[in-house]
């Protein structure tokens, strides 16, 4: 049999990528640990306007913090109500936010895990769970997969234009979005050019420029729910496609920058998740273990995101972008070997008493260590908010990098032009008095140590950094008072 594992190493000596130096990741167990304790800060909150949402996979054993769920503590600004601690303080309306199964709002048969009705068809669409859901929610999205939208003739567009019409109406002040739709079609693309309106997967400088171009007509890639159905908050779902291939993240911050062209007062919020979604034959990895009765088992499971690339967007997400959602179905997971059941085999949950509830449980399987990274970005956030919050812009600066001591201006300061060169990914923010440069940077392809000089658009004051590896910064620099030079950038 074939067998494909993935595991990671955590190496000694003295790390030189950013890092604080009391930030640690997990060993010996697969739960994430910044809630535990006190060597993770807390009691900081994001910049204004940026949103972090918490569905993510809460432990079953998890216990308020300062009378509230503890993720509010660490800078999450929404928490679904299936993440609160049990028997704890549920949090208010205005700070939660829940994403809704399909087979909620469209009839499902759970013993035969099947729609009972056509899952196309607006007769079959329920609207009772929105108007649940908007009565105890400041931000709701209805997974948006059964539906079949890709194949909407327009009776569909405007039967869920009404819907949601109909929620909003009778709760003026909710957010709805859909999940895995943006302000925009997502693309996933690699930057490939195209011919005659199809995708070749050729990615050249032709591809680069076409897709540079977008930014002169944002709204041209306008998601067409998003458009005619009446939504106000976008939830584009950005799955890590097979190991996280480099291209991704200046995909990711270009549909972002280019949705926000096209609806500038729209939160644009992505939906992000730590494990790679397998396409295109992408092998899964075989996870054997013996569960807690000597039962061998042999699971196939996701591969685990790389740190690095959940830092990064971690970083981009909630420094530069509207914020992120972690994700997950709502299960309320366990740590103890004793508490694993087979799913594929039927088996039920295993229920354990928990703050006097009894709780339904699942065994972790995955490793979700590396949710202390995305938490560590938003950390970095709160950080630079003075920045961040300023009455000033975010640039895309002028870039060399030591890769080709090439100073990269005009078009080629753009995602595409800079994953097709393999250079960096940068963003840069004055402070309001304008004596401080915020510079946010990563480049994915990077596998050495590379030194890299930025500019402001027009500018002649040079700031120098150093890029380890794939690993992000995030860095500030003090910026000398002009006398001369080119024209001041505007």
């Amino acid at each position: 049999m074939k067998e494909n594992y993935q595991e990671v190493l955590r190496l000694g000596g003295k790390q030189s990528i950013g890092l604080p130096e009391w930030f640690h990741t997990p060993t010996n167990r697969l739960a994430y640990d910044f809630d535990e304790g006190d060597w993770f800060p807390s009691g900081w909150t994001l910049p204004r306007g940026k949103y972090a949402l918490w569905q993510g996979a809460a432990k079953a054993c998890q216990q308020d913090r300062k009378g509230q769920c503890p993720m509010y503590d660490f800078g999450f600004t929404h928490v679904s109500p299936i993440a609160m601690t049990h028997n704890g303080a549920q949090g208010t309306r205005q700070r939660r936010a829940h994403l809704f199964t399909d087979n909620e709002w469209i009839p499902f048969d759970g013993a035969k895990d099947g729609f009972t009705a056509d899952p196309t068809n607006p007769k079959n669409w329920q609207i009772e769970p929105f108007h649940h859901y908007a009565d105890t929610c400041a931000i709701i999205i209805p997974d948006f997969e059964a539906p079949g939208s890709h194949a909407w003739a327009d009776h569909q567009y405007d039967a869920f234009a009404r819907l949601v019409g109909e929620v909003r109406a009778h709760h003026p002040d909710v957010l709805i979005g859909c999940w895995g739709v943006g302000v925009l079609n997502a693309s996933f693309r690699i930057f490939d050019n195209r011919w005659e309106g199809k995708p070749t997967g050729v990615v050249d400088l032709t591809g680069a420029k076409q897709w540079r171009d977008k930014y002169e007509n944002p709204s041209a890639d306008m998601h067409p729910v998003f458009k005619r159905c009446n939504l106000n908050f976008g939830n584009p779902s950005v799955y890590w496609l097979n190991n996280s291939k480099p291209s991704q993240l200046y995909a990711f911050v270009q549909e972002w920058e280019q949705g926000k062209l096209a609806r500038p007062q729209v939160p644009n919020v992505l939906s992000s998740w730590i494990q790679v979604e397998f396409v295109d034959n992408y092998p899964l990895s075989q996870y054997r273990f013996t569960d807690d009765n000597e039962k061998p088992h042999l699971e196939a499971i996701k591969h685990q995101v790389p740190a690095s690339a959940i830092y990064a967007l971690s970083l981009f997400g909630h420094c530069v972008m509207d914020g992120l959602q972690c994700w997950e179905i709502g299960a309320r997971y366990s740590e103890e070997l004793r508490d694993y059941s087979d799913w594929r085999a039927h088996e039920p949950s295993l229920k354990r008493p928990i703050n006097g509830v009894e709780v339904s449980l699942n065994y972790y399987l995955k490793y979700f260590g590396f949710y202390n990274f995305h938490v560590l970005g938003m950390w970095q956030a709160s950080r630079n908010k003075d920045i961040i919050e300023a009455a000033t812009a975010w640039e895309m600066p002028e870039i060399r990098s030591s890769k080709s001591n090439v100073w990269r201006v005009g078009d080629e300061r753009f995602p595409s032009f800079a994953s097709l060169h393999k250079e960096p990914l940068v963003r840069t923010k004055l402070s309001a008095d304008g004596k401080t440069l915020l510079v946010l940077a990563c480049n994915p392809h990077n596998q050495d140590v590379e030194q890299v000089s930025v500019r402001r658009p027009g500018g002649v004051e040079e700031f120098g950094f150093e890029l380890a590896g794939d690993f992000p910064i995030i860095k500030r620099f003090p910026v000398t008072p002009r006398s001369s030079g080119r024209p001041e950038p505007r």
